[in-house]
């Protein structure tokens, strides 16, 4: 029988007594990045990325009702999100999340999705999606599955 373990989600590289491991936040929404544990996993924020959105005003995901932006109360989204497909972003978390890896024990990823229901909408993506010949949610599904294997 398995043991079931309990795991802390962390922000800063200490540990909290009584758990059987750590998932340290290496690089949030915010973009605030940290250096990895040995000892501890990594949890990395794709697409969710106030740095990149910032220093990048055209990669931020877009919509009918706005961008993806902190701000845009159309949604729900407390944080600057970079479309999906953005192949510079893409390329640069896929470096960061390998040089992560051979640093801690493993990576668990978060906010690797669109930003919400109706993005995102740029010109990339609308010509991705027409090209493929697949619903919009499974055009979706299947460029974020495909990134991520």
């Amino acid at each position: 029988m398995n043991k079931l373990r309990f795991g802390a989600y962390v922000y800063e590289p200490e540990k909290a007594e009584g758990f059987d491991f750590h998932v340290l936040r290496v690089k949030q929404e915010t973009g605030k990045r940290i250096i990895p544990m040995q000892d501890m996993y990594s949890n990395i924020a794709v697409f969710a990325d106030n740095v990149a959105a910032r220093n990048n005003k055209n990669w931020i995901s877009q919509s009918p009702l706005g961008p993806a932006q902190f701000g845009n109360y159309n949604y729900n989204i407390y944080w600057d999100v970079v479309c999906a497909t953005q192949p510079e972003h893409r390329a640069e978390q896929l470096k960061y999340i390998e040089e992560v890896d051979r640093q801690s024990p493993g990576i668990w990823l978060n906010s690797q999705y669109f930003a919400d229901h109706g993005h995102c909408t740029c010109p990339r993506c609308k010509k991705l999606w027409e090209k493929s010949g697949l619903t919009w949610l499974g055009w979706r599904r299947k460029e974020v599955t495909d990134y991520i294997e």
